[in-house]
């Protein structure tokens, strides 16, 4: 992490002492879309301590950059995300006995992320007019993550009913970032995006398990938190 701001910064020290300035330097863009969980994040193993189980959701970022060059700018991004629970998935791994006349239910609340990151953009055109770009952008930061709370109730004729709660955790780790974007100019000021992004964290959370009034902690666990990003959006330059 320490190299990695450190290769950063010598970045942005080289390219603001040898660039060319143009003519708008600073611009800002919005995309949304579907978020796509990769890896053990997107894993329905239960057999798997580190499946997540997490479904298909969603994401917003806003980006921020400053343009060293007509190509380099430096970045600054704020994402977030927000993912459902596979609970069929869940249920499939802890089914009750045949005839023991039990039945199991599951609920859960949902995964969700924030980061805030920083790095570098590189823009190739890709005709004569400069009106379409492929943008390349990396960047480190930092995430926090907030796993789901999941409540499970099991009834067993003539023992009665059984419940245990696994309370939500929070977690901030260090989080990186890998982006292409195509940019379509649609005015002197504004443009089309069509952004495919990466994002990675590897989080640590300390569960704590409710189970019929007994609070039980548990080891603090790791989850591979891994994402990829299809969205739209537009860009202003000013």
């Amino acid at each position: 992490m320490k190299k990695a701001l450190l290769f950063l910064l010598s970045l942005f020290i080289y390219f603001q002492s040898t660039a060319q300035t143009p003519g708008k330097r600073s611009y800002i863009s919005i995309a949304v879309g579907p978020s796509l969980p990769i890896g053990d994040f997107g894993s329905k193993d239960l057999s798997d301590e580190d499946s997540g189980l997490a479904k298909m959701g969603g994401f917003v970022n806003i980006s921020y950059g400053y343009k060293f060059t007509e190509s380099i700018s430096m970045l600054v991004l704020l994402r977030g995300g927000i993912y459902g629970v596979d609970t069929d998935a869940f249920l499939k791994g802890y089914a009750t006995p045949d005839g023991s006349a039990a039945s199991l239910s599951v609920s859960t609340t949902t995964w969700k992320t924030g980061a805030i990151m920083a790095g570098i953009q590189q823009s190739l055109p890709l005709n004569s007019k400069k009106s379409l770009l492929l943008e390349t952008r990396a960047a480190i930061g930092i995430q926090k993550s907030k796993s789901p709370a999941t409540t499970i109730n099991m009834s067993i004729s003539g023992f009665g009913n059984f419940s245990g709660k696994q309370e939500p955790m929070s977690s901030t780790s260090a989080a990186y970032f890998l982006g292409l974007s195509l940019n379509y100019n649609l005015g002197s000021n504004i443009s089309l995006k069509f952004n495919a992004d990466y994002t990675g964290a590897n989080p640590k959370f300390e569960y704590t398990l409710a189970t019929n009034n007994t609070i039980q902690t548990s080891t603090k666990l790791k989850q591979n938190i891994s994402v990829i990003d299809l969205g739209i959006g537009l860009g202003v330059s000013f």
